[in-house]
């Protein structure tokens, strides 16, 4: 296949094989199901879970005909262009912790796609993924984690749904100026990782991290990528009536995952739960916090 400039370039085929490859030896991930087209990698993941699917298996697919996000929103997945994959996490210890699995799903993405494509990622509090300039930034990953269990046996595992725009374009309109891709021009070159390998090297990752939810180092090294500290922010908190949005300072990620705020008050808070719509540079601002109160 010939790409952009006449140079030579390889079709980023999406296979189990392909991920398999490039799996460790004694991979902690055990089952890899690869799906040309797909309802949603979570949706199936779950059938897979309640029908007794190992700790490990992963769900990878080319195409989602009905990709979810958080709130109910759909995720737009088209095929050939994006890496939707969802992974089964069956730890040994109360896994209830949907924040702390996010937690760990963003660290994961973003040390792979350090290591794999020198990028810079940033973390958008609690489940998107950034990459570009400074005020410019553009949404390219998605993470959403479902409990799976039945009403008598409570939680027996979790899924952990990541999407990741690799070289998709012409995004639908609402997303335009919002999402991006990790490769907008294209994918496959010499030097630049393929979706198999990416869904490896995230699956590996988050299986480690995963296990280990509130570990400080995780916690630690989602801080350091959070693109929120410090910043100015709209946010609603959930529960709240439909339209209801505050204002506050962004101050710290805690041990339990949650965004430590200064709201206009000046109480400070941590939420556990909710979403963040605007993000300003301090300097920006008219609110009028202190910031000689901040820790």
């Amino acid at each position: 296949m010939r790409g952009r400039k006449g140079r030579n370039v390889m079709r980023d085929i999406l296979t189990e094989e392909g991920v398999r490859a490039h799996l460790a030896k004694d991979s902690p991930v055990r089952r890899v199901v690869c799906l040309d087209t797909v309802d949603s990698t979570n949706t199936c993941a779950k059938r897979l879970a309640l029908a007794g699917a190992e700790d490990g298996t992963l769900v990878v697919a080319n195409h989602q005909t009905a990709g979810r996000g958080r709130r109910g929103r759909a995720f737009y997945s088209p095929a050939d262009t994006g890496l939707y994959m969802t992974l089964i996490l069956r730890p040994p210890e109360e896994i209830g912790r949907f924040q702390l699995v996010t937690v760990a799903a963003a660290v994961a993405v973003c040390l792979t796609l350090e290591e794999l494509a020198s990028l810079r990622p940033r973390i958008k509090w609690v489940n998107d993924i950034l990459i570009g300039p400074g005020g410019a930034e553009r949404k390219v990953c998605g993470i959403l984690a479902e409990a799976v269990g039945g009403a008598e046996s409570g939680v027996e595992s979790v899924v952990v749904g990541i999407g990741l725009n690799v070289t998709t374009r012409g995004f639908c309109p609402g997303l335009e100026g919002v999402a991006g891709s990790i490769f907008p021009d294209g994918a496959g070159e010499a030097g630049l990782p393929r979706r198999d390998q990416l869904a490896a090297g995230i699956a590996e990752r988050l299986m480690d991290l995963g296990g280990r939810p509130g570990d400080p180092e995780v916690i630690a090294a989602y801080r350091q990528r959070s693109m929120l500290l410090g910043r100015d922010i709209t946010y609603a908190v959930t529960g709240a009536p439909e339209g209801e949005t505050r204002r506050g300072r962004a101050l710290d990620i805690d041990e339990r995952g949650s965004l430590v705020i200064r709201d206009e008050a000046g109480e400070v808070i941590a939420l556990r739960s909710g979403e963040v719509f605007q993000v300003r540079p301090a300097a920006e601002s008219r609110m009028g916090i202190n910031d000689k109160q901040e820790a």
